[in-house]
């Protein structure tokens, strides 16, 4: 698919100052020759029949390394030195003697053999090469290449001793030899001293993620950048370590590295899966951010000042208010910091994948914040208020909080703000934000209301906004980084219906991504604006040092006037800072 990009250093609407290239496709990384014939070999000892793949490990500068580092630059400090070590500390590789291709032979196949008794391991691995869903010969397809031929996404969570765990498409038992070869690679690329990241075969890129006793692997065909999928990886790691801690799982394979965690987990699935199918859907991942519920800076204020009450009032860490999705308002108790974006992001996703909790209306339940604490579950407590928009109070709390104080504290935040109206403003706001996003609000001006401050229809002329046809604008994302807040116009009922959701999510990866690549770790973008042409839709992405503004406009828009578009959206967005986001 060819298309163009343009990048300046500072946005500027003249269109002379955009510099095209050929293609819009993010960089590949080199590939070294000693990584080629690792993979290589790997590939014909496990199947005749499989495609050939080139591999990418810790050794070469691929997106994962310096522009991963930039683009997550807010991870824990753990997260961050591993993400900066994969690319700085691998050495370079040496060419292999004579005798290195038996052994990794000799490695692959015991490693296979015992954890893949009822799966054969050439069947496995030609999956995991990306073959057809055909085995040679017209035999029926085994498991696993019809789980990745049906899907094209998955993810596979198995123990580092090959013990599989969890997998988003399938059943994880009938995949043992799909992980168990994925384990035998990572195990030859150790023995290496590499550290292996990714590694694409036709269209499908396999991206891995260890963190003890736990190993990760993302498959993807819709070509979305590897530094994104480890964002995701590392995010389903952390809703496992809020459901068990870290504390419980290092502890269990450490008495048995055989141990199967699956029963751990069970009645969890859900959570993890619903974790999953959120990538392709919303874009707090790929930015890093957690989604901000727009209201009038008045509500907003109401609710802060409520919730600070309820939190000083029970002695709770943090309190949250939450409603269609996103946050309204968060606040940590006085000399405690604020709740990191990700453990936010794990947050939410457990209450809207939880409907029990909102059907009992009020409910405590233990949850454990990687960020915050991995080693130990905080308690939360919940109470809905408003069940169908998601709306709700969380309070927060450590030891062993007196259950009665907490309700008493959420029915007073509850009076205190339906006796001015707020509540009901809130309620009001997140059930329009779930009618758009459903793809109802074809005419989102004539509702009015908060919920319809960002509908592109219902924004004013002069900040782009406009009928459908009318004007360029389709969709746009904005950022407010200092908070690692964000929030976006709804998916129209056009771009819904023309199944673009999906689509335009992993187009604005593919943006930021190379937007964010070669940059070093806290750097930023090196491409302040970038433009990029397809065939049904172009896109620009703006960087500054507060906000970052991304746009989906219709194919025809030319780069001048999409970087024009920005900057009056841009102006106005900026305006209304106190609607947007949180910043109390």
């Amino acid at each position: 698919m060819e298309s163009k990009t343009a990048s300046e250093s500072a946005p500027s609407p003249q269109a002379d100052q955009f510099s095209e290239c050929s293609s819009a496709e993010l960089p590949d990384v080199s590939e070294e020759l000693a990584e080629m014939r690792l993979v290589e070999g790997l590939e014909r000892q496990a199947s005749s029949s499989s495609a050939g793949g080139n591999g990418e490990t810790g050794g070469g500068g691929d997106i994962g390394g310096g522009g991963a580092s930039a683009l997550f630059a807010d991870e824990d400090e753990e997260a961050s030195v591993l993400a900066v070590a994969d690319v700085a500390a691998a050495p370079p590789a040496s060419p292999p003697s004579a005798a290195e291709p038996q052994q990794q032979l000799a490695a692959l196949r015991s490693a296979a053999a015992a954890a893949a008794a009822e799966v054969s391991s050439t069947a496995a691995a030609a999956a995991a090469a990306g073959g057809s869903s055909a085995a040679p010969g017209g035999e029926p397809a085994a498991p696993a290449e019809a789980a990745l031929a049906a899907h094209p996404r998955h993810v596979f969570v198995f123990s580092t001793a090959g013990k599989p765990i969890f997998c988003y498409r399938g059943d994880e038992s009938r995949l043992a030899g799909l992980m168990a070869t994925a384990k035998a690679i990572l195990s030859v690329a150790h023995s290496k001293g590499h550290t292996l990241k990714h590694v694409r075969s036709g269209p499908h890129r396999f991206v891995f993620l260890e963190r003890p006793p736990l190993c990760l692997v993302g498959v993807s065909a819709l070509a979305e950048p590897p530094a994104v999928m480890r964002m995701q990886l590392s995010l389903v790691h952390g809703q496992i370590v809020s459901l068990l801690t870290s504390t419980a799982l290092q502890a269990m394979f450490a008495r048995n590295p055989g141990y199967d965690a699956r029963r751990l987990l069970g009645g969890s699935e859900g959570t993890l899966r619903s974790l999953i199918h959120s990538f392709t859907a919303a874009p707090a991942a790929l930015l890093g951010a957690y989604p901000s519920l727009p209201l009038l800076g008045g509500v907003r204020q109401a609710l802060g000042a409520a919730l600070a009450a309820a939190v000083k009032a029970t002695g709770a860490v943090h309190g949250v208010v939450v409603a269609g999705g996103a946050v309204a308002a968060a606040c940590p108790c006085p000399g405690q910091a604020a709740l990191q974006q990700w453990d936010l992001l794990l947050l939410l996703n457990l209450l809207g994948a939880s409907p029990s909790l909102r059907h009992s209306c009020e409910a405590m339940t233990p949850i454990c914040l990687p960020r915050f604490n991995p080693a130990a579950n905080l308690h939360a407590y919940i109470r809905y208020v408003d069940a169908p928009t998601q709306t709700a109070i969380v309070l927060l709390c450590g030891g062993m909080p007196d259950p009665g104080a907490l309700a008493a504290a959420a029915a007073h935040w509850q009076q205190q703000l339906e006796a001015i109206g707020a509540l009901h403003a809130l309620v009001q706001c997140a059930a329009r934000e779930q009618q758009l996003a459903g793809g109802g609000g074809r005419d989102a001006s004539s509702s009015g209301g908060e919920g319809a401050l960002l509908a592109v229809d219902a924004l004013p002329a002069a900040a782009g906004g406009g009928r459908f046809g009318t004007t360029p604008l389709l969709h746009f994302i904005y950022k407010l980084s200092a908070r690692q807040q964000y929030v976006m116009s709804p998916f129209s009922a056009p771009l819904l219906e023309g199944g673009l959701q999906q689509s335009l999510i992993v187009a604005y990866s593919q943006l930021r991504a190379a937007q964010y690549e070669g940059s070093t770790l806290g750097g930023g973008a090196l491409q302040r604006l970038r433009y990029e042409a397809r065939p049904r839709f172009c896109l620009l992405g703006q960087v500054n040092q507060d906000t970052e503004l991304y746009l989906v406009c219709d194919p025809l828009t030319v780069a001048a006037e999409a970087a024009a578009l920005a900057a009056r959206l841009g102006m106005w967005l900026h305006a209304r800072h106190d609607q947007l986001f949180s910043l109390q």
